[in-house]
């Protein structure tokens, strides 16, 4: 028999985490079949491979006899030199209870009191044979509990054989009648070393063991004493032994203690002491027996870093008997399954430990299939004692004996819950909006597919519904990202109660959403979209104020519209252009909305690159005082010229500017190009009217940053506000009347003046009117281009003018096209005017050279 095999069970077994070598699928390494589970017990493993080979190797070698016993005595494993001592094999010992097959006189009930909670360690002298009549041997039994902390127990016993130790001690005390002779051959021939030692601690004569044991020779030794190379730690025990057996208190001692080799690297020796005292009673010399037990300390250190390897691991690792009774948890396992450090584990079973829907796995799959194939692993879930299920890894190992039968089961298992969350929050990512937690594009998609396919199989049709929201962009500008994602986490909610379940919403962008209604009709898509109107009638109230919200609605049918999701997505979001482009509400897709869409994006794309270039230029418009014909005033008009389209009418591409929220920009651009021209025309020394008018968006107004903005352009041009006119429509002036109070009231006192352009076309309030402290109400030239031939009209532009000087306002007619309708106009007292009768807008160079060299009169032009 080799020592390999009991080696090996008495080291790993006893954790019930057998190794084998490289090939044998019973090892470690070769009992993890997936990845993710070689990830979970690779670092407990390989640790585990590791700390087996060293020990295996160091006892292999063990001069002194091992054995391992379990809690009820029985013997788990036997080292070689035991075997071999007193003539057993391992299948006589192991399985059996120790004093059946072992005759030593007080060892079990030592063993007995160790396991029981005594001792750690503990040590004896006793005889040992095997049980019977057979011969015993003297020995030293060194017993050791594996597990300090007072968990499951293991024990340990060294066994040193002491036959040549008494047979020495024998000879010494027969040495006055057979003669010295045979005292010196025993003392220098023994198999461990031998010192005769000085009371003062000189070595008097030592033998060739001792000299072997220590390096050096009997001369060197004679030279020094034993404290010379006696460990400083373990000096003054040896010492404070040395006196008690001086004073006569203890007849011999024995102790562990530590050696410097002559080389300088630390042995371990045991030390058996006992004194020689002449016939008067006076101590003689010490005889000393040393026996190198270096390689059973580096085992117990095995041992001690195999445990540390076990405990500090963060997995679980534990053992139970094949029926199911725990036999071994680690610190990791107690704190998972919410056990007490000291607490007794014995009553506990594999199904203590597992939900019932993991104990079912475990019980019924894992444990048969790895006591049929040697190791199984899958993820299951333990229970703590606070009820909480912790989703883990697990790889279940079975342990054979020499028979063949299954003597152990392990199990590693690692806690999967931050990798679940982790796969969770990936999930989320992947196909849920953050902000809003509805769907996103990724997962509508895939419902959307999901939906085409239910539909193939059995007919019928669906809805894809495209919402976008009026003007959202304006309050991200203006109040600020914070608000805005507020205002979409709100709106998503309000969205959610109108929708049925069958009916599923996603958050595809920004500020859009996006539809699927099942088995729907045109008539059915329909009533979706107007349950969404109703749910935004309502404004949203929250963050001091409240917002009112519309949307604009897309719908493509299926399968009239597209039968890709690609397709009908982008049909529905293009009738949900055409219905922003009419005002909002919902329209359904036609074909012919495609082109038109397609020149919007392009416009919108050649709009953002040539605002980005700079390019866009200033038309100047002249206002004359109709009483005298001259020139008061030039309203600054956005001009586009684009090289391939040619001129593009502000009608078409400033819609698309407020849209894609451009509008800062392009008033930004506006304001510093017309600054800069006017201070380049006052450095020519031209004259210039008293102010110049520019249009103010409402999407400025609301900005809170807008004056701010104002006065650093200005004051980086040098030009002074009261050159200025900001013309600002009825509906941009009522959309938020008390904010456009406080910031007209800011600009009027930097020198600004106001008109309020296309008067008459909107609605607001003259008390709002008289508050706003505006200086000129354009009248639109919708009204003035029929005034003369429609009585409606001339009604109203002569109301306006009525209502104008009654609050102290300057009136300034625009679209004057003829001598008649400005004849008319300063007849019924209207101050200035525009239009194509005083002049057309021009380029700046243009106007300068009709209008900025002199002033000529208007009339007769």
């Amino acid at each position: 028999m080799t020592g390999a095999g009991p080696l090996r069970l008495s080291i790993l077994e006893i954790w019930g985490l057998e190794g084998g070598a490289e090939g044998d699928p019973s090892a470690p390494s070769a009992l993890v079949s997936s990845p993710e589970s070689a990830l979970a017990a690779r670092p407990i493993l390989e640790s585990l491979r590791l700390a087996g080979e060293y020990a295996e190797v160091v006892f292999a070698n063990l001069p002194e006899g091992l054995l391992v016993l379990a809690p009820d005595l029985t013997i788990l494993a036997a080292n070689p030199n035991f075997l071999e001592t007193f003539g057993l094999t391992l299948e006589a010992l192991r399985g059996r209870e120790f004093s059946v097959v072992i005759a030593a006189d007080e060892v079990a009930e030592r063993a007995r009191a160790i396991l029981a909670g005594g001792l750690c360690r503990d040590e004896l002298c006793c005889s040992m044979g095997a049980a019977g009549s057979g011969p015993r041997r003297p020995v030293q039994v060194t017993l050791v509990r594996t597990d300090p902390a007072g968990r499951e127990a293991r024990l340990v016993l060294f066994i040193e054989d002491r036959s040549e130790q008494v047979r020495l001690q024998q000879a010494l005390r027969e040495s006055e009648t057979i003669g010295r002779w045979t005292f010196a051959s025993a003392f220098e021939y023994a198999a461990i070393g031998m010192a005769l030692v000085s009371p003062e601690g000189r070595w008097l004569k030592v033998n060739r063991a001792l000299c072997e044991v220590v390096g050096y020779s009997e001369a060197e030794l004679s030279s020094r004493t034993f404290q010379d190379i006696t460990h400083p730690d373990d000096l003054e025990a040896d010492l404070r032994q040395a006196r008690r057996m001086l004073a006569g208190e203890i007849q011999t001692y024995q102790m562990e203690k530590r050696y410097f080799h002559k080389q300088g690297h630390v042995i371990w020796i045991l030390l058996s002491v006992s004194l020689v005292r002449n016939e008067a009673g006076e101590p003689l010399c010490f005889i000393s027996q040393i026996q190198d037990i270096s390689r059973r300390k580096e085992a117990e250190a095995a041992w001690a870093r195999l445990a540390a390897i076990l405990e500090q691991t963060p997995d679980f690792v534990g053992t139970a008997a094949p029926d199911g009774r725990v036999l071994y948890c680690n610190r990791s396992a107690r704190r998972l399954l919410g056990i007490g450090e000291n607490e007794d584990i014995s009553t506990l079973t594999i199904a203590d430990g597992h939900p019932e829907w993991a104990s079912k796995i475990v019980l019924e799959e894992g444990i048969p299939t790895a006591m049929r194939e040697g190791t199984w692993e899958g993820e299951t879930a333990l229970l703590s004692r606070d009820g909480r299920e912790i989703p883990v890894s697990q790889v279940i190992l079975a342990h054979s004996g020499a028979d063949g039968k299954i003597e152990y089961l392990s199990t590693i298992a690692r806690d999967i819950s931050g990798r679940i969350e982790a796969a969770r929050r990936i999930e989320q990512l992947a196909y849920y909006d953050p902000l809003t937690g509805l769907p996103n594009r990724a997962l509508f998609l895939d419902r959307l597919q999901l939906a085409l396919a239910a539909i193939h199989r059995r007919g019928g049709r669906f809805a894809v519904l495209f919402v976008d929201l009026d003007r959202f962009k304006e309050i991200n500008d203006t109040q600020g990202h914070e608000v805005g994602d507020w205002v979409l986490r709100e709106l998503a909610q309000r969205l959610r109660s109108v929708l049925r379940q069958e009916e599923t919403l996603a958050r595809v962008g920004g500020d859009e959403f996006v539809v699927l209604v099942q088995d729907a009709d045109q008539v059915g898509a329909a009533k979706v979209a107007e349950r969404i109107q109703a749910a935004l009638a309502e404004p949203l109230v929250g963050q001091d104020q409240a917002f009112g919200i519309q949307a604009s609605i897309g719908i493509a049918m299926y399968p009239d519209d597209g039968v890709l999701p690609g397709s009908l997505l982008k049909h529905a979001d293009l009738a949900m252009y055409r219905a922003k482009a009419e005002g909002g509400g919902f329209r359904f897709y036609h074909p012919e909305m495609s082109i038109q869409l397609t020149r919007r994006l392009e416009l919108a794309r050649r709009l953002d690159r040539i605002l980005a270039q700079r390019e866009l230029q200033l038309f100047y418009q002249p206002q004359v005082e109709l009483v005298s014909g001259r020139l008061v005033g030039a309203e600054i008009l956005l001009r586009w010229r684009d090289p391939e389209w040619g001129w593009i009418s502000p009608t078409e591409f400033i819609p698309i500017a407020e849209e894609r929220g451009m509008m800062r920009r392009l008033g930004e651009f506006v304001l510093e190009k017309a600054c800069s021209q006017i201070r380049a025309w006052r450095e020519a020394g031209l004259t210039l009217p008293k102010r110049f008018a520019l249009n103010v968006a409402a999407s400025q107004l609301q900005d809170p940053h807008f004056v701010t903005r104002i006065d650093a352009i200005l004051e980086r041009e040098g030009i002074a506000a009261n050159c200025l006119e900001l013309e600002v429509t009825e509906s941009t002036m009522m959309a938020e009347p008390e904010w456009a109070l406080e910031v007209t009231r800011a600009l009027r006192e930097r020198g600004f003046s106001f008109a309020i352009d296309d008067f008459g076309t909107g609605y607001s309030s003259l008390s709002y009117l008289k508050r706003f402290r505006v200086d000129v109400l354009k009248i639109d030239g919708s009204f003035v281009r029929e005034m003369l031939a429609d009585r409606s009209d001339h009604a109203i532009v002569q109301t306006i003018i009525a209502i104008a000087h009654s609050l102290g306002l300057k009136t300034l007619a625009e679209g004057v096209e003829n001598p008649a309708q400005a004849e008319r106009l300063l007849a019924l007292g209207c101050d200035r005017a525009q239009g194509h009768h005083f002049g057309r807008a021009e380029a700046a160079d243009a106007f300068a050279r009709r209008w900025l060299a002199t002033v000529p009169s208007a009339f007769g032009s």
